[in-house]
């Protein structure tokens, strides 16, 4: 879950380049994405793996069988048989051909062809954007199958080299054009209006581009840079496992016992996952991705000219940096008591309910022993519950979320090799996509209609065109926000006993602790790991403290 404050805090740039992706961290932040996803998973905050039935006695949990949930059909949407269909490399010739074209026809014209060339630039945007959909669906289901992940890399340092490099110059131009030059024609073509979100980004990122040469060795290097360590560690994480009771878990499915209703199992959870994550050395895979991150962006900040650490993200998404400053200071002065209040209470109905005497760090997630707070939802139910309160809100919205299911839009089961719960936006031609990892938790609803909120917000945003169809972070997560708060009115609204209602609060409660609190803790946590690569490497050791310092 990411929230409108969330959204502001990434540190990397905002250059669109491959499928755009609304995610937990997504690819709108990684500083923090990968180092915090091992801490944070450790405290449930997602919506992933086996689900414990709630009595707190039984060794097994009670599970929703992977096999009886839908998963996304790429067939009906693509004209690929697979990722290793010959078909993919022959769209991609015929990309670079056509991006050839574009270029040797529009480049040191766009002062007198602007509304052409935005045109063309649009309807070449969106068939790249078509084949690199494809690809990155297809590797976020796959993060551990090695030919894949050759294949994908080989296909997206095809698109990086022979196809983006022939686009770069728009934007380079749109930055450098005058002003009297582009007004010029904005009143000679009215339809140019049409485009004015785009050419506005355009002219606030000006400041910051860098030569055309320049930025095509940063486009042609990215698939075998930063993205190759990165890369590395999530498919190291994927393939670790766990040991809790006897079994061997991979840990999408070991995180569900830190919201067990036992506390025995909560701690064992906990206590696996700190010895997984040491036998399996992800937290070294951790740290050297984040040495790498953040040392490049280090240095690319220094070159592009971003005066501050959150600058690029702020500029992408067309606020200040004394406005998210001052958001940032509102967030600490009253989200961080407030979420401290609200674990007293937390501890408080523990210890009265049931018997907590010691609150630990593995019980900040706890469910409360109250009525439904060890409910269990399969997919027909967790979809009535999101379509229902989507259309108690606009029959229109229901409709669209109905259109996800019916087209096959939604991969759901928890199962090793998927990247954490995401939306891909999608194009105008391809449409939305959804990636779960639902195991029946209340939480797993409310990502469902978080998810859900994205998919229909790009699905309205697409009469803007290819080009800005993808709208700011701070907007976008407004949209997913929102449809997880229609659902959970719509819960409580129904919810006549009182104990009920206290349970749905809570656990809303719960939420927003990470929505909020986290998010800040987030933002402070990427501020040290930035200061701190600055100076030079940072010793493996020395992440752990700055994340314990983020708590403070």
């Amino acid at each position: 879950m990411i929230s409108p404050v969330a959204s502001v805090f990434s540190t990397m740039p905002h250059w669109k380049q491959g499928a755009r992706l609304h995610a937990p961290g997504g690819r709108f932040t990684f500083a923090a994405r990968i180092y915090l996803f091992l801490l944070l998973s450790c405290l449930g905050f997602s919506c992933s793996g086996e689900i414990a039935n709630g009595k707190g006695t039984d060794t097994t949990p009670a599970r929703l069988d992977p096999r009886t949930l839908p998963r996304y059909n790429l067939k009906r949407h693509f004209p690929y048989s697979s990722i290793f269909d010959p078909a993919i490399d022959r769209d991609i010739e015929a990309l670079s051909r056509r991006a050839r074209e574009f270029k040797e026809r529009f480049k040191g014209t766009l002062e007198t062809t602007l509304l052409e060339a935005l045109i063309k630039h649009e309807q070449l945007d969106e068939a790249v954007d078509f084949v690199d959909y494809y690809i990155a669906l297809v590797a976020a289901v796959n993060t551990t199958n090695e030919e894949i992940r050759k294949r994908v890399n080989q296909l997206e340092s095809a698109i990086a080299a022979d196809v983006q490099p022939y686009r770069l110059f728009v934007n380079l131009e749109l930055g450098a054009m005058p002003e009297a030059a582009l007004q010029k024609q904005m009143a000679a073509n009215g339809n140019l209006s049409f485009y004015s979100g785009f050419l506005g980004a355009a002219r606030r990122r000006a400041p910051y581009v860098l030569s055309e040469d320049v930025e095509r060795a940063l486009l042609v290097r990215k698939p075998m840079t930063v993205q190759v360590a990165t890369e590395y560690y999530f498919k190291q994480l994927g393939d670790a496992t766990f040991d809790m009771n006897g079994e061997k878990l991979i840990l999408s499915m070991i995180l569900a016992f830190i919201m067990d209703n036992s506390q025995e199992k909560r701690w064992a959870a906990q206590k696996a996952v700190k010895q997984g994550l040491e036998r399996h050395k992800i937290t070294n895979f951790a740290a050297l991705s984040l040495n790498v991150v953040a040392g490049s962006w280090h240095m690319e900040r220094k070159e592009r000219g971003y005066e501050r650490l959150r600058s690029s993200r702020n500029v992408a998404n067309n606020v200040s940096d004394k406005t998210i400053d001052a958001l940032i200071h509102a967030g600490e002065t009253v989200a961080v008591s407030l979420t401290k209040r609200y674990f007293k209470l937390k501890k408080k109905i523990l210890k009265n309910r049931a018997g907590v005497e010691v609150f630990d760090f593995a019980d900040r997630l706890a469910p409360l022993p109250l009525k439904s707070s060890d409910r269990l939802y399969d997919w027909k139910e967790s979809t009535r519950i999101v379509r229902d309160a989507y259309k108690s809100f606009s029959p229109t919205m229901a409709l669209m979320f109905d259109k996800l299911l019916e087209e096959e839009r939604i991969d759901a089961p928890a199962v090793p090799g998927k990247r954490t719960p995401a939306c891909y936006l999608g194009t105008p031609t391809t449409g939305p996509f959804i990636i779960l990892e639902h195991v029946g938790q209340p939480r797993c609803v409310e990502t469902l209609a978080h998810e859900a909120g994205h998919a229909i917000h790009s699905m309205l945003s697409y009469e803007q065109g290819n080009l800005q169809l993808a709208p700011p972070l701070t907007i976008a997560e407004m949209a997913s926000l929102m449809g997880e708060r229609i659902v959970f009115n719509d819960l409580l609204r129904r919810t006549t006993d009182p104990e009920e209602r206290l349970s749905h609060l809570l656990r809303y409660l719960d939420g927003w602790t990470s929505t909020v609190t986290r998010q800040l803790m987030f933002d402070d946590f990427e501020r040290r790991v930035h200061d701190a690569r600055a100076q030079g490497t940072i010793p493996d050791g020395a992440f752990t403290t700055m994340w314990k310092e983020s708590l403070e």
